[in-house]
């Protein structure tokens, strides 16, 4: 017996295109395998990304780079069998009442190897310094809309630290534990841990 098993609909939370590949690609393969529903929210286009060095390289710091990773979340939601995906602060992911809204990718800076910490020059539409209590409706609001039996993202140290991961764990934390769902056992978060194993849900 899995804690996968079963499951009707669950929902990815992630903080930029690629996040949902990297850390939680072959559980979503998995779970659509399985026969579950798979929705992913992405907060932003990861517009400040870091490039590796090849044929993209120049785009770093550019703003193509926000439409080809738009893409690259395109093709990847289809080759995973992610049924439906969704941008924070974009309806269904946006607080009933506020106005539309896109939340920026905030950069980040290497405090050591392995370990990242908030940039130095952050933009004032950064996800990482958006109101956590605005960035948790618009989850709310989304996990309405799904209605998921489970809820993935990352755990609380983002990973390895990068200040989106942070923010989008903390968000998707307190969505849960706000009762939002139709029952209080349906949300649950599996923390993705550095080494790559789970943590048991922290909500109840």
């Amino acid at each position: 017996m899995s804690i996968l098993d079963g499951l009707p609909v669950v929902l990815l939370v992630h903080a930029h295109p690629d996040d949902e590949t990297l850390t939680t690609g072959a559980l979503a393969a998995e779970l659509v395998a399985r026969g579950t529903r798979v929705s992913l929210l992405t907060a932003s286009r990861g517009e400040r990304g870091e490039v590796v060095a090849g044929p993209l390289s120049g785009l770093e710091g550019t703003a193509a780079l926000a439409r080809v990773r738009e893409d690259e979340l395109d093709r990847a939601t289809q080759v995973l069998g992610i049924a439906d995906r969704f941008w924070l602060g974009q309806a269904p992911a946006r607080a009933e009442g506020r106005p539309p809204r896109r939340y920026r990718d905030s950069g980040m800076s290497w405090i050591r190897e392995g370990l990242a910490g908030p940039a130095a020059d952050a933009d004032a539409d950064a996800l990482y310094v958006a109101p956590l209590d605005e960035v948790t409706a618009d989850v709310v609001a989304l996990i309405g809309h799904v209605r998921p039996a489970l809820v993935i993202s990352y755990d609380h140290g983002g990973g390895y630290g990068h200040p989106d991961h942070v923010r989008m764990h903390e968000a998707a934390r307190a969505a849960c534990l706000a009762g939002q769902t139709p029952s209080p056992r349906s949300c649950s978060i599996r923390q993705r841990m550095p080494n790559g194993s789970t943590s048991r849900p922290v909500a109840p």
